[in-house]
């Protein structure tokens, strides 16, 4: 029997309560204790199961009784706090040298946490896959950036990366659970058509709130503040409007968010960067960094790189598209050792601030 149950529903008895919510306290005292990949480690040789994690909003709203269940859905969350931590933690690792074996092993590692957190479909889960996968394409752009790097090992890492169907799916489940009320949109088509209707559809409920608020003498800007007061079906779409720096799952954890990581899917631009790099390896293949003859010391608009993936491309722009200034970017990135998601730009930087003098 696993230690946890990743059910979503309420356990049937004041027991099956108490005994859940001591098997998530363990797993907690388990990461604080071994770390990340040692708990890791263990949680699939020993068949743990990650709970199944609810916004802070969802738990918000649980009626007081019966009080181990409210208990129960604080410590999931608590414990998903903790992932979040360690996540942090090895975003930093990620940010000192390594060779490729070293990337690899760490690429491995944070796709294997996610595949892990993602058994579960809850709110919190959805924010530390993200982030997880996010934090995979470090060591993957790393990988990419290695043209003796078989390119076989990267697409077997790549493919293990939810893809825009499979990351849909997860958003939408969350909706459909947390949601007080139906969300209609057809889910028909494509992601970024279905995406589009989702916006829309969250968009004609936005409405509500404006309404709420015009009635009630609030402003819509603070309509996040007054949510307590709000019926359910208004305020599940009043978002939290102010965040405390850095931007990071940490720091939103307690935030709600379900339209930036429901609706839009959270923050992924170094997917699209670390996969334009790799589209360019694919067919370039090379990383040229001496500029062509028209470029000068004057030049103010483009770096070498840049200038040099501009020419490399020009004979596949018009069948795939304008992608190598990004390609030429990311690869610079990785050069310096800067290759990083939004999330860990962001702790770096607020670390790199406190480290400076103060003027």
């Amino acid at each position: 029997m696993s230690l946890m149950c990743a059910a979503r529903a309420a356990p049937e008895s004041d027991a099956g309560t108490k005994a859940e919510l001591d098997s998530v306290e363990v797993m907690r005292t388990h990461l604080g204790q071994d770390g990340l990949w040692n708990f890791l480690d263990a949680a699939r040789s020993e068949g743990w199961s990650v709970p199944w994690i609810h916004s802070d909003y969802w738990v918000g709203r649980l009626p007081e009784k019966p009080e181990g269940r409210v208990s129960l859905e604080r410590a999931k969350r608590a414990f998903g706090l903790a992932l979040a931590k360690a996540l942090d933690g090895e975003a930093l690792t990620l940010m000192k040298p390594a060779d490729s074996a070293a990337r690899e092993s760490q690429a491995k590692r944070l796709l294997d946490a996610a595949d892990w957190i993602r058994t579960s479909r809850g709110y919190g889960n959805l924010l530390l896959v993200t982030r997880a996968e996010n934090l995979a394409h470090i060591p993957i752009g790393h990988l990419v950036a290695d043209l003796n790097h078989p390119t076989n090992a990267i697409n077997a890492l790549m493919k293990r990366v939810n893809t825009p169907d499979e990351g849909l799916g997860f958003r939408l489940a969350v909706l459909d659970e947390e949601s007080p009320v139906p969300i209609y949109a057809v889910r028909r088509g494509t992601v970024s058509e279905v995406s589009d209707r989702l916006d829309l559809a969250w968009s004609r409920k936005v409405k509500t709130v404006a309404a709420w608020c015009k009635a009630n003498g609030v402003r819509f800007s603070e309509a996040w503040k007054h949510r307590a007061r709000m019926p359910p079906e208004c305020a599940f779409f009043a978002d939290d409007e102010v965040s405390t720096p850095p931007y990071t799952t940490v720091n939103q954890w307690d935030e709600k968010q379900h339209k930036s990581y429901c609706v839009y899917g959270g923050v992924t631009g170094i997917r699209q960067r670390v996969e334009m790099l790799y589209r360019f390896r694919l067919h370039v293949r090379a990383f040229p960094t001496t500029p062509p003859p028209w470029f000068g010391p004057q030049e103010k608009i483009y770096t070498a790189t840049e200038a040099a993936f501009d020419k490399a491309w020009e004979p596949f722009g018009r069948t795939y598209g304008p992608i190598w200034q990004s390609a030429a970017r990311t690869y610079e990135s990785i050069r310096s050792n800067r290759l990083m998601d939004w999330e860990t730009a962001q702790i770096v930087e607020a670390l790199e601030k406190s480290k400076s003098p103060s003027k």
